[in-house]
């Protein structure tokens, strides 16, 4: 069993080496194209490990289309949003 305090450690430690990163490559491209490989790769990584951590009758539950729907706004306007905060405000 994993201990909720080092999962919890395990995700800030990634989610600061994600905002390094990402202001690295703030350095050579603007917040637009950063927002857009940064969702076009995550989106790419979810559907290659999705056959191995979801089965097919997930699909059809009632909140499968909702989650579709808010999925489709939701990342673009955070993502765009966390980008322009790196861009102005810096990985701090």
């Amino acid at each position: 069993m994993t201990s909720p305090v080092a999962l919890a450690l395990c995700s800030a430690f990634l989610f600061a080496v994600a905002v390094q990163l990402h202001n690295l490559g703030l350095r050579h491209i603007d917040s637009r194209r950063g927002t857009l490989i940064s969702i076009c790769s995550s989106a790419a990584l979810y559907w290659m490990l999705s056959p191995w951590f979801l089965e097919t009758w997930y699909w059809f539950t009632t909140g499968a289309a909702l989650f579709a729907t808010i999925g489709l706004f939701r990342p673009f306007l955070s993502a765009n949003f966390a980008m322009a905060g790196i861009r102005f405000l810096g990985p701090t």
